[in-house]
């Protein structure tokens, strides 16, 4: 699934997105400078975190 977070909403456009179990989560920009947040619930444990290797 690809998520486009813009803030242009009478486009369609979305501010946030929601990552299902499973799932991987990545951020990409065109601009300078992006700020990217992530809130989980429920709460975050690290029983089965796996970090992503860059290629």
């Amino acid at each position: 699934m690809t998520c486009r977070l813009k803030q242009y909403f009478a486009n369609g456009e979305v501010i946030q997105g929601n990552v299902e179990p499973s799932e991987w989560q990545a951020a990409d920009t065109d601009v300078p400078w992006l700020l990217v947040a992530c809130m989980l619930a429920p709460a975050f444990t690290f029983f089965s975190f796996e970090m992503a290797l860059l290629e």
